[in-house]
């Protein structure tokens, strides 16, 4: 398997992961541990997404497959945060 392949498969792999973090604990306490290390992993991936563009030019705009899974947890914590904050309608 070429490089590119491998980061390609990389990349898919860190973006669900990232989104599959939380799932085991929607119903905890420790949900956001769970949306943290979720975070975490999306910065990994944009790591490996900014790596992909250097090496491999506009080649790398494939590695943006993963960019809906890998941006699903913060974008609705954010939502959330910003609901709170804002509106004053916490759940």
């Amino acid at each position: 398997m070429n490089s590119f392949r491998r980061l390609l498969v990389l990349s898919i792999a860190l973006a669900a992961f990232a989104c599959a973090i939380p799932f085991p604990w929607l119903e905890s306490p420790s949900l956001g541990l769970a949306f943290a290390g979720s975070f975490c992993v999306s910065i990994l991936w944009g790591v490996v997404l900014l790596y992909g563009f250097r090496l491999f030019g506009r080649r790398g705009a494939w590695l943006l497959v993963g960019l809906p899974l890998c941006l699903l947890w913060p974008a609705l914590d954010l939502i959330t945060w910003a609901s709170c904050q804002f509106l004053k309608d916490c759940i």
